[in-house]
């Protein structure tokens, strides 16, 4: 091993340990140093040893059984080699060295900028905010090139906000920006950023999470991850402070991982943006929680710049209960299974479920998964392991508090590293991709052989057969469920509504086509159409 990562716990590992204990009741040497632990590993397997990637030693007497524990909990880089190598030498380790080897995946390591190339850009992150206190809200348009995403300008008398960067921002506004604000990391909301901050550098105010999602985006330069940790505020270090709070309060937004929503306030006037929220879905409830954030502005005039995607309900192709009407399928074939979507967002909530049902139904799985998906889950570990981090409300729905390691696991794998599965055919696997990954399983593989599920709107495609190209399946099958959409239906919408407009409070919508969304608004009386009303690249005054 190049270099040597560890740490050293006298606590617990709440983990099954029987297999464990087993082998260390059988006679074996004394517990060597760590240093001889790790000289005993770098000879045994010389230059795979490289794919050690940290060990946590954990030292102790667990009270109950009175019983000494030496563990040797080891992350490993994705070697399908290497780990199944551990696997079958764990009591032979134990017998040698005195400590049993655990195997794990990728460490998550909490904050994967720390890492690598990064690093020395750590300390640049700037947690003083920017001066946000620029005056009464004027006004709110869109300034995004592609009208699919979201980039809107908040115009205030002493400056401008920009909320969200959408794919590309408009040329002509670049110039007019104080601060931006992410509010999460989806593309159509953040595909822009980078471009930006080439043209002009100005504070980016954005969670953790997100932060770690872009920095871990293939293809970016170093100088513009540089560029991006020079400018970025995160919430996490500013959302306390009073100074801040006077002006801007953020909250959590449930739309995805890291998600927030942003609220300022000037002189009797609020501007609320939650950035894409839903309201509603199979498995969480977040209509009172968004109220109690509107409610809570004492007396001002609220405008309420709100997500209005308008979800077809009714043209999902799985309508009752969602991933269990396809479980059994899934269970009980024996092919290798590709669940493909247009991007990370969707498959992550696949993967979790996924997960989940291997572990319920004692399943040996792989899995392997898109890239940005692969990071994209050691960023979110972090909700479900620290206190101070809320968790997010699909894993907590899925995972619950089982103590399930969803993100470190050793049966992940990144696409990247698929050619070492060439010919592989000892345990299932099960892909999540995107449609630009298929090629890659192809070259390795047969596809012929396998069940694919499109998941998500991709389900919903109408052109299947130029969407999957010449590519070959067993079978395919659709998975999609109003019960996962991460945006609002319009029934939601329009009791947000109902519940919502009066004298002082307004709703502001967007994400739909505007001529749907005005479509949508002549469906209530006319007193309740003039406090509503529609982003669009012409600017509206509150």
């Amino acid at each position: 091993m190049s270099f040597r990562e560890y740490e050293v716990k006298n606590k617990p590992l709440f983990a099954s340990m029987k297999r464990a204990k087993t082998a260390l009741l059988k006679e074996h040497a004394k517990a060597c140093s760590i240093d001889s632990f790790f000289a005993y590993m770098e000879k045994r397997y010389g230059v795979d040893s490289e794919c050690i990637e940290y060990i946590t030693f954990y030292d102790y007497v667990f009270d109950s059984e009175a019983f000494h524990y030496n563990i040797a909990y080891i992350y490993t880089t994705p070697s399908l080699k290497m780990r199944d190598i551990l696997f079958e030498d764990r009591e032979e380790i134990t017998k040698d060295t005195g400590w049993y080897p655990m195997v794990s995946g990728s460490r998550a390591n909490f904050t994967s900028i720390k890492i690598a190339e990064s690093y020395k850009y750590w300390n640049i992150v700037r947690h003083k905010p920017p001066y946000v206190h620029l005056g009464k809200p004027i006004s709110i348009k869109s300034v995004a090139c592609d009208i699919s995403s979201t980039a809107l300008m908040l115009k205030c008398e002493k400056g401008n906000i920009l909320l969200d960067t959408g794919f590309e921002v408009e040329e002509d506004n670049i110039s007019d920006v104080d601060f931006i604000f992410m509010s999460h990391f989806h593309r159509d909301h953040s595909g822009g950023l980078y471009g930006f901050l080439k043209k002009r550098e100005v504070p980016v105010i954005l969670s953790g999470i997100t932060l770690e999602y872009l920095l871990n985006l293939r293809g970016i330069d170093v100088d513009d991850k540089r560029r991006l940790l020079k400018n970025a505020v995160l919430i996490e270090s500013i959302k306390e402070r009073s100074y801040i709070n006077n002006t801007i309060e953020f909250f959590d937004s449930y739309h995805c991982p890291g998600a927030y929503g942003l609220k300022y306030k000037c002189y009797g006037e609020v501007v609320i943006y939650p950035g894409d929220i839903c309201l509603l879905n199979g498995f969480y409830d977040f209509s009172d929680k968004f109220q109690r954030v509107i409610n809570h502005t004492g007396k001002a005039n609220k405008s309420i710049i709100t997500d209005c995607a308008l979800v077809p309900r009714g043209d999902f192709a799985i309508t009752d209960k969602d991933f269990e009407a396809v479980a059994e399928s899934i269970l009980s074939s024996e092919h290798n299974q590709i669940f493909v979507s247009r991007g990370a967002e969707m498959l992550f909530n696949v993967y979790i479920r996924l997960f989940r049902m291997a572990i319920d139904e004692h399943k040996d799985w792989l899995f392997i998964m898109n890239d940005e998906l692969f990071y994209l889950l050691r960023n979110v570990l972090r909700n479900w392991l620290l206190p101070e981090y809320k968790g997010d409300p699909f894993v907590e729905h899925v995972i619950g508090k089982s103590g399930i390691n969803y993100a470190e696991t050793q049966r992940l794998y990144p696409i990247s590293a698929i050619e070492q599965f060439d010919g592989y055919n000892e345990k299932r696997i099960m892909y999540l991709v995107t449609l630009n990954d298929i090629q890659a399983i192809e070259e390795i593989s047969d596809t012929s052989c396998m069940d694919m599920y499109l998941t998500g709107p991709l389900a919903l495609a109408k052109n299947l057969e130029e969407t999957l190209g010449n590519c070959q399946f067993n079978s395919v099958h659709k998975l999609s469920s109003p019960d996962w959409s991460f945006h609002s239906d319009k029934e939601a919408i329009r009791e947000l509504i109902n519940d919502t407009v009066n004298d002082d409070t307004k709703l502001i919508l967007f994400h739909a086509f505007p001529k749907v969304i005005k479509k949508f608004i002549k469906e209530f009386p006319l007193e309740v159409q003039d406090k509503l009303g529609v982003v669009s690249q012409t600017e509206l005054k509150f």
